[in-house]
């Protein structure tokens, strides 16, 4: 008996536990119901996340840059330098850093040394012919279509 009186006591307590637990979370979702409807009803809850078209274009503007509508997004150019992006706010988010650097921006490859051309001399033929023969020890031996050996040392073939 004893140990049904221990959990009937511990029934009890998760029983009182639950219901403290369920208001609490009643509570949470109330208060998280009325900022997603603050959030709803605001103008502009935060410029940062959604920037306006003018504002970037101001942005832009300072940067010297200029902004095309395309297709796919938006063209950011800067002289012969382009560059796609999707949204307007991934614009927004490079170009309202204090210090940014250009390179971040439009990806600009490193320059790449020229491969040295190689560049002969002019060959005098005056002073060195174009093909010097290597001198032959002796003939080398051959065959011809008979099979038969045709040289000074009798080889076979």
């Amino acid at each position: 008996m004893d140990d049904t009186e221990k959990l009937k006591a511990e029934n009890e307590r998760l029983k009182a536990e639950n219901e403290r637990l369920k208001a609490e979370l009643a509570a949470a979702k109330e208060q998280i119901k009325a900022t997603r409807a603050a959030l709803r009803n605001a103008k502009d809850s935060s410029p940062v996340q959604r920037p306006s078209f003018k504002r970037v274009m101001n942005l832009v503007f300072e940067a010297c840059m200029t902004l095309e509508r395309v297709a796919g997004g938006w063209m950011l150019k800067l002289g012969h330098l382009t560059r796609q992006f999707r949204k307007l706010s991934d614009i927004w988010n490079l170009l309202n850093v204090d210090d940014w650097n250009l390179a971040e921006i439009f990806e600009i490859p490193p320059k790449q040394k020229p491969k040295p051309v190689l560049r002969f001399p002019q060959r005098n033929p005056s002073l060195a012919p174009a093909y010097i023969p290597a001198p032959m020890a002796e003939p080398l031996p051959f065959c011809d279509d008979s099979r038969e050996v045709m040289s000074i040392a009798k080889v076979k073939c």
